[in-house]
């Protein structure tokens, strides 16, 4: 069995203040509650399995959790209060209280200085650099390089801010304890001790370079959010993944109705040339005008807000053959619609 968690006391978010970009936290309110766990990827001996099964509780129901895309999305103070009282603070609040008691901070009554906000998000950017870098070192993607973009990579100036990387996560993962406790008789099971937030974030962002547990970016323009990338996901919610298909289904709806104004566009020049230049000119009616039809096709081509009833409006008035009596333009759209299917 592996027992490996991190839950933490997590202030409410009605206990934290972030002033001067100074995070405080009201007395006492850290004992309060247990926050949500940043890690919990406990895995059950056979025995534990099999309790669970006559129980009624699938082996995928157990739970999961991943604090660190929930640290890398935060972006205002609002998001890292949230995250505060959900997750905990990074660090051991009784050495972050006395180094800033020491500093003298701002008091405020019935709150305590605990955290600099720009520590956290110091924190966040080294994360995301870190990614950034090494997707940029990664292989497959080398491969592909355009010729431009090959000699502009230096492999050489990369490879030691990877080892940077790997220094810096391997520091704290070293802070980590795994040991081994005896539970239950003579049952046995891995214990993963956490000293502090950070160094599980670390540890989670280790399990995302080593894709044991992957984060990936939602793909939909203006999102940008990180989740634990499954499947071969592109968007962080189904929400998101509803907006992306609606926004794609639109732009095919337009791209079709294009189509069609600027096939019967052409449709409707090609039957008044015709008649104005060959054979059908006896069907325009009296007083008609080609540089004058041509000027308010070409208005109605830019400015109308029902092209088609505007065209047909317009012939009907200039010519007087079947097609243009019945409306021209609408023929030649239900002609397009009945090739190509209809866009509505």
């Amino acid at each position: 069995m592996l027992l490996d968690e991190f839950i933490q006391k997590a202030p409410e978010l009605c206990d934290i203040r972030i002033v001067n970009d100074t995070i405080y936290v009201r007395f006492g309110s850290l004992n309060v509650r247990d926050g949500s766990p940043a890690i919990k990827n406990t895995l059950l001996s056979k025995k534990g399995n099999i309790d669970r099964e006559v129980a009624g509780i699938k082996k995928k129901e157990l739970p999961t959790s991943n604090a660190l895309p929930h640290f890398l999305n935060c972006e205002e103070d609002k998001d890292w209060k949230i995250f505060i009282s959900r997750f905990g603070l990074l660090d051991d609040t009784r050495v972050s209280r006395e180094w800033f008691e020491i500093k003298n901070a701002k008091r405020i009554d019935g709150f305590v200085p605990v955290a600099l906000i720009k520590d956290y998000k110091q924190l966040q950017s080294e994360f995301k650099n870190a990614i950034e870098i090494c997707e940029l070192y990664d292989c497959s993607k080398i491969d592909s390089l355009s010729e431009h973009e090959w000699g502009r990579f230096k492999k050489e100036e990369v490879e030691p801010l990877i080892d940077d990387v790997i220094n810096d996560v391997n520091q704290h993962c070293s802070g980590i304890s795994i040991r081994l406790e005896r539970y239950s008789g003579f049952n046995f099971r891995t214990v993963i001790n956490y000293p502090s937030l950070r160094h599980a974030l670390y540890y989670l962002f280790r399990n995302n370079l080593t894709k044991t547990a992957p984060l990936k970016q939602c793909e939909r323009e203006g999102c940008g959010k990180w989740f634990e990338y499954k499947n071969g996901k592109k968007y962080c919610s189904k929400d998101c993944a509803e907006k992306v298909q609606r926004v794609s289904s639109n732009k095919r709806n337009k791209d079709v109705k294009q189509n069609v104004v600027r096939s019967v566009y052409k449709s409707v020049y090609s039957h008044f040339y015709d008649s104005q230049y060959k054979r059908r000119i006896s069907m325009l009616n009296k007083g008609f005008n080609y540089v004058n039809w041509q000027d308010a096709m070409l208005d109605i081509k830019l400015n109308s807000s029902d092209f088609f009833a505007d065209v047909d409006a317009l012939c009907k008035k200039s010519c007087s053959c079947k097609y243009c009596e019945k409306g021209i333009a609408s023929h030649f759209k239900k002609e397009y619609e009945r090739k190509q299917g209809s866009p509505e």
